[in-house]
């Protein structure tokens, strides 16, 4: 889903910053933490990995579950993901999910919803998750912080507060954990989005992918601090949302 909408890199290049970029790294561990709290292993289970992309975040969600499923609209990204893992990699829209009712355990949107219409695919996450099972998803935060990354990367929105929350409360899904992560780049993004304006014929940039290798280490290093002080202080702000909801028995 996302990744057919970058506008200068190749999925190469694409792959190459998820293993790598600070970002990424540490989402991840991230991921890794929430489903270590509130997921559970399934001998029988299916995950879905919504808007996989290059298949970045399978070796999330393998131990969880006896299939992995990922979803894209870009063809050239399920081809990376076959090759991370991904058995099962489907082209489909996130609005019309080509799976059956009440056939997964544990679906993870790993900033997707932002790119969908929303309205339509979190009905389509209650559709196909099983009784009980869990959903993570993360998003960006605040529109006042939308910047030059948010239009690269063909963003529908920047998620208000309590927005993500009642998206999925709509849809009948009962929460378990909500906050926010990278508070730590809120004060420079947020200075950034003030100047920021949309010109015409200026190719758009992955900011990601302009950090320096030597700061990338140190970025790594300083947000995963932040997340372990997050496990006793909620962060009150950040530049991403995540989410963790379950579907009613």
């Amino acid at each position: 889903m996302h990744c057919f909408l970058m506008e200068l890199h190749s999925h190469s290049d694409i792959a190459a910053l998820e293993k790598d970029n600070w970002w990424y790294v540490v989402r991840r561990q991230l991921l890794l933490n929430l489903l270590a709290k509130y997921a559970r292993a399934s001998a029988g289970g299916v995950a879905l990995d919504l808007g996989c992309g290059v298949g970045a975040n399978y070796d999330v969600l393998a131990p969880y579950a006896a299939r992995v499923i990922g979803v894209d609209i870009a063809p050239e990204a399920l081809a990376y993901a076959r090759a991370r893992g991904y058995a099962e990699a489907l082209q489909a829209k996130g609005e019309h999910l080509p799976l059956q009712d009440h056939s997964v355990t544990l679906a993870l949107c790993a900033d997707i919803l932002e790119h969908l219409d929303d309205t339509k695919a979190v009905p389509e996450l209650r559709r196909v998750l099983m009784p009980g099972g869990i959903v993570v998803a993360t998003v960006p935060a605040f529109p006042s912080l939308w910047n030059e990354n948010d239009d690269y990367s063909h963003h529908l929105r920047r998620y208000r507060r309590g927005e993500l929350r009642k998206l999925f409360a709509k849809s009948g899904f009962i929460l378990r954990a909500s906050g926010y992560w990278n508070a730590l780049l809120f004060v420079p993004v947020w200075i950034m989005a003030r100047f920021y304006r949309r010109r015409p014929n200026r190719p758009l940039r992955n900011n990601l992918s302009l950090v320096p290798r030597f700061l990338n280490g140190a970025l790594t290093r300083a947000a995963l601090v932040e997340q372990r002080l997050h496990r006793f202080l909620p962060l009150p702000f950040g530049v991403s949302e995540v989410l963790v909801c379950e579907a009613p028995a």
